[in-house]
């Protein structure tokens, strides 16, 4: 079951998909949940950088897509990550 979940923060209003009940237990199983939500149109065209949140069971709490940004790189802001921990 997947939901769009916001999340607020003293600084950032932030928005990430959040899959329920999925355990990973291979990297067989983190290859198809960042696969599916992944936006295929940009797959190829754009550098896209996301994280993972799991808890402590391995149990995925959702996918945060931290940055967007051209054909050669992407910025990722150690302050907008730690801000959702």
């Amino acid at each position: 079951m997947r939901q769009i979940i916001t999340v607020k923060s003293k600084i950032f209003n932030v928005s990430f998909v959040v899959w329920f009940k999925t355990q990973i237990l291979h990297s067989r199983d983190i290859y198809e949940v960042f696969i599916q939500s992944w936006d295929k149109n940009k797959i190829d065209f754009v550098e896209q950088f996301k994280i993972m949140l799991l808890n402590r069971s391995n149990r995925l709490l959702g996918i945060y897509e931290v940055s967007t940004d051209g054909l050669t790189g992407t910025i990722a802001d150690p302050r907008i990550i730690f801000t959702l921990l």
